[in-house]
């Protein structure tokens, strides 16, 4: 009831069910490295993914995240030990890591760079009487 033809194959989909003798999903041990991806740590202690930036505690080389079968963390692993776990977030967001900074000295505010021009005064023109170019040339005719 309520199945219709498949649009691209024209046959029924309960019959196409029994042709393509499909096998139950593996257990999740044998998906779990399917569920691991190597990222690169950026030089702000951050890692992209989907549009996320997520804190790690260190700079590391290159780390390593990965997400659990339910999706709702993601964990930072380095060399099989669990770096950090954070909740994960959907949409563009930043992340941060409580103390990401602690211990890292404040530097100075760096000084304004110079302008890249100066303003130039305007020269000053000399102003004569329509007479002396009438004088130099002669009378225009009109």
């Amino acid at each position: 009831m309520g199945q219709r033809l498949h649009g691209i194959t024209g046959q029924w989909p309960c019959d196409l069910r029994q042709e393509e003798q499909l096998q139950p999903l593996p257990e999740p041990a044998r998906l779990a490295p399917f569920l691991v991806a190597r990222r690169r740590v950026q030089r702000d202690g951050f890692v992209a993914y989907e549009g996320v930036a997520t804190a790690c505690p260190e700079t590391w080389p290159a780390a390593r995240w990965k997400s659990d079968p339910s999706e709702a963390y993601l964990e930072f692993s380095y060399r099989g030990q669990v770096v950090a776990s954070h909740r994960r977030v959907t949409g563009p967001a930043t992340v941060p890591l409580a103390g990401q900074w602690a211990g890292l000295t404040k530097t100075a505010p760096r000084r304004p760079k110079g302008p890249m021009a100066y303003q130039v005064a305007a020269p000053a023109v000399q102003v004569r009487p329509l007479e002396e170019y009438d004088a130099l040339v002669g009378e225009w005719p009109v």
